[in-house]
């Protein structure tokens, strides 16, 4: 029999060792950006800020990035980051989910428990990040035997809330 261990780790979870929560694994992408760019934070100067706009929902002006809610914000700063990297400054850009509900699935078989990723707080820090830049805000894993879902009920699905 197939048990599911559904981790909710909205997007704004996601968020890594590096941060302390969503928006500020934004800006640290953006800073990252800007450092691969050469670009002093002193001179990209961006004011952030959470509105009232639908959830998940971000803007970027020139100067100005905001998010319907902090996950928005973090998508925001993202993809200001993204825009960093590609032309060295901010383009004005609305974006939204185009759905609400954005996962992945992992299944995950016992002998996986014993496997240096699974017990990996480094790799499941990238994992949720990358989740975080694709704009994911669910993970579903999936435990093949009850007896795998069983053992990762211990303290490695802690280590997960650790990250989020």
């Amino acid at each position: 029999m197939r048990r599911t261990a559904i981790l909710g780790l909205w997007a704004a979870l996601v968020w890594t060792a590096w941060a302390a929560g969503p928006v500020e694994f934004g800006k640290q992408e953006l800073e990252s950006a800007l450092a691969a760019r050469k670009i002093s934070p002193k001179r990209f100067r961006v004011v952030t800020e959470v509105t009232t706009s639908a959830a998940e929902s971000f803007r970027i002006l020139p100067g100005q990035i905001s998010g319907g809610d902090i996950r928005g914000l973090m998508y925001g700063l993202i993809e200001a980051a993204e825009q960093v990297r590609e032309r060295g400054r901010l383009l004005p850009l609305r974006g939204s989910p185009a759905i609400a509900i954005r996962g992945v699935r992992v299944i995950i078989r016992a002998e996986d428990l014993q496997k240096e990723w699974y017990n990996s707080h480094a790799w499941w820090q990238e994992f949720c990040a990358m989740l975080a830049r694709g704009h994911f805000n669910r993970l579903n894993a999936v435990y093949t035997t009850s007896a795998a879902a069983a053992l990762a009920a211990g303290p490695n699905l802690d280590m997960l809330g650790d990250i989020s």
